[in-house]
């Protein structure tokens, strides 16, 4: 059926999926490590454990493929193995990446939305609090200069 279903509507493998389980492609937030950039721990994510290609990875997150392809080579030498996913209850919706933000960006937004404070994502990300503080209030700037 999900083969059938992509290819009569020329879709992704995650799209079927979303489709079928009507439900937004969801990361967890503990893939977010200390030695790898969030885009690179993200690209690594859904290359290896969601089995997406680089075209799917790319039009999910809005970026272009050898901005993927170079994210997921880079995530590779720096951990050869893949993500063990442990129990999390906060998962980053897809949706929340766009080409306004960085990756970072968009994960700090999210996370102050959702009523969390600077200190508690910077243990949530595996980041330093200055540095999720600088990250947002680019983010800020960003906004308004868009205003």
């Amino acid at each position: 059926i999900v083969d059938e279903l992509r290819e009569k509507y020329s879709l992704s493998k995650a799209e079927t999926m979303n489709l079928l389980l009507k439900e937004e492609l969801r990361i967890p937030r503990n893939i977010l490590i200390k030695e790898l950039g969030a885009l690179e721990a993200i690209t690594k994510y859904m290359k290896e454990n969601l089995n997406m290609n680089y075209h799917e990875i790319a039009k999910t997150l809005h970026r272009d493929e050898r901005t993927i392809w170079t994210a997921y080579n880079k995530a590779k030498q720096k951990q050869k193995e893949s993500f063990e996913i442990k129990e999390t209850k906060i998962f980053l919706p897809v949706s929340i990446f766009n080409k306004k933000f960085t990756i970072l960006e968009s994960v700090i937004i999210y996370l102050r939305n959702k009523g969390f404070k600077n200190k508690e994502i910077a243990e949530l990300i595996n980041r330093d609090s200055r540095n999720t503080w600088t990250v947002y209030s680019r983010a800020l700037r960003k906004l308004k200069n868009k205003s």
